[in-house]
């Protein structure tokens, strides 16, 4: 979606902490913490859209600590 205030500089914090994926080598369910942090340009992700497509994927990753 467009941002409201593309003049701006300012930072987007998200945290969704109900983040499952499976394990690619087990295959088991694992579960996870995405945080995720910008400054907007143009453009601003919205947060339900977001969260819809995490909750909705069947992503196999190997989470790690930052």
């Amino acid at each position: 979606m467009d941002n409201p205030s593309p003049d701006r500089d300012y930072t987007v914090d998200i945290s969704f902490p109900e983040f499952t994926c499976l394990c690619p080598r087990s295959g088991y369910p694992d579960f996870a913490t995405i945080a995720v942090r910008y400054t907007p340009d143009k453009y601003i992700v919205e947060l339900k859209s977001l969260k819809l497509y995490l909750t909705n994927s069947e992503i196999s990753i190997y989470p790690t600590n930052p």
